[in-house]
């Protein structure tokens, strides 16, 4: 299963070396935990149906909660997104994470931003400043065209595995510390 997202550090590439050691008697009635989830090559190629992921980037989570439980809301919202895209609209999605009401967007808002800007900033490069606020520049395609941004198929795909996976929020000390 192919992530969504583009991540630093992901382990898409990694993956044929890392399944060296992560073997189907290992995994046989034990739990797998992804306690920084990123992009989450790993966890979702592995397709382990007892999975825990975690990340301290509530971004993220909210995005994967979203992916398990309103996908095609998701898809539609990022549908619109990618008519609307153009670098002025780029830096205002950009810029809403700045208003003092962001927190209170729904999650539906915040999920199919942060794919958005993931999908057109500079190399997929989630980055936010001292004050928490997402600042990676818009990307620029080889091609010139706007990316897939709505990516239906993988988002289906993605959110009938999340059905059995647990989505947590939190430093993976105490995430890790919860389940054991």
């Amino acid at each position: 299963m192919e992530p969504i997202l583009k991540w630093a550090g992901g382990k898409k590439d990694l993956l044929p070396e890392l399944k060296k050691y992560i073997t189907p008697d290992l995994l046989k009635g034990n739990q797998y935990i992804e306690p920084f989830i990123g992009g989450g090559a790993l966890a979702f190629d592995l397709e382990h149906p007892n999975t825990v992921i975690s990340d301290l980037n509530p971004e993220l989570t909210i995005l994967y909660e979203v992916v398990k439980y309103s996908p095609d809301c998701l898809i539609e919202a990022l549908k619109t997104l990618q008519a609307n895209h153009t670098t002025a609209f780029y830096y205002e999605m950009r810029a809403i994470d700045r208003l003092p009401d962001f927190n209170k967007q729904p999650p539906i808002v915040k999920a199919a931003r942060t794919v958005y800007l993931n999908k057109t900033c500079f190399n997929g490069l989630y980055r936010v400043n001292s004050k928490g606020y997402f600042n990676s520049p818009i990307g620029r395609s080889s091609s010139g065209k706007t990316p897939d941004i709505v990516q239906a198929d993988a988002i289906r795909d993605l959110s009938k595995f999340l059905q059995t996976v647990d989505i947590r929020t939190g430093d993976y000390r105490t995430v890790i510390n919860d389940i054991h």
